[in-house]
């Protein structure tokens, strides 16, 4: 922190570029004492929200129908496979060119960086567990 300080203070010298760490220490303060902190807070659960539950509706069905029917792994794995590698940072602009600058844009995106992993996931698990027990 006092390495910060020093830097903000000294060879910056500019609250635009890096503000100084007593400055975010009272600017935090501020929003707090001001409670809009606990509505961004809010706010960015409810975004998480739906993001998450789109990804657990969409990626556990189909990690489970990719385990359990060989036609639709066959199916659903390669365009998978395509899409899987796209950071979600990258499919914001389709998400504000789809849905404005919504919270369904925010959830979009957050879908978009949870739905591969459960999708993989879930079909690993499924394919790992014996039938019977299924």
């Amino acid at each position: 922190m006092a390495i910060w300080q020093l830097a903000a203070d000294v060879i910056v010298q500019n609250k635009f570029k890096l503000p100084s760490f007593y400055d975010v220490v009272i600017s935090f303060s501020a929003i707090v004492k001001s409670g809009l902190i606990f509505t961004d807070i809010f706010t960015s659960l409810i975004n998480f929200s739906i993001g998450i539950a789109g990804a657990f509706v969409i990626g556990i069905p189909l990690g489970i129908a990719m385990g359990w029917f060989k036609k639709v792994n066959r199916a659903a794995d390669p365009i998978i496979e395509i899409l899987r590698p796209i950071p979600p940072i990258a499919w914001i602009p389709f998400a504000i060119i789809w849905f404005g600058l919504t919270h369904q844009a925010a959830g979009f995106v957050v879908f978009a960086g949870m739905v591969f992993p459960i999708i993989i996931n879930t079909y690993t698990g499924f394919k790992n567990v014996p039938k019977v027990y299924v």
